[in-house]
């Protein structure tokens, strides 16, 4: 015996919960970004605040009431090594040193 569209697809009541009186964080949608990879505005490969609020509009569009900011370090200027690993000698010798006094 097979079931039918109409027996598959019943409706139910279904209680909607009522927002009055609610904080508003109870019912809006709060999108979290990580700024470091959300959006990059000045082609360094890293996303930055001015990247996040050149994207504003589209998230309001999506319907964002709020945003969440994950923590982010600040950047870090990469260094240029005094020594290359080639040239770079060890402070540790490879061998113990055993000497024997009599």
């Amino acid at each position: 015996m097979s079931a039918s569209v109409q027996d598959i697809c019943t409706t139910h009541p279904v209680s909607v919960p009522r927002t009055e009186g609610l904080q508003w964080w109870h019912t809006a949608v709060i999108y979290q970004i990580y700024p470091r990879s959300f959006a990059d505005s000045d082609g360094d490969g890293l996303g930055d605040l001015p990247g996040i609020t050149a994207r504003l509009g589209h998230l309001a569009r999506l319907g964002v009431d709020a945003l969440w900011l994950s923590p982010s370090t600040p950047r870090r200027r990469p260094t240029t090594a005094t020594t290359s690993p080639t040239t770079a000698t060890s402070t540790r010798s490879s061998a113990p040193s055993r000497t024997r006094t009599r």
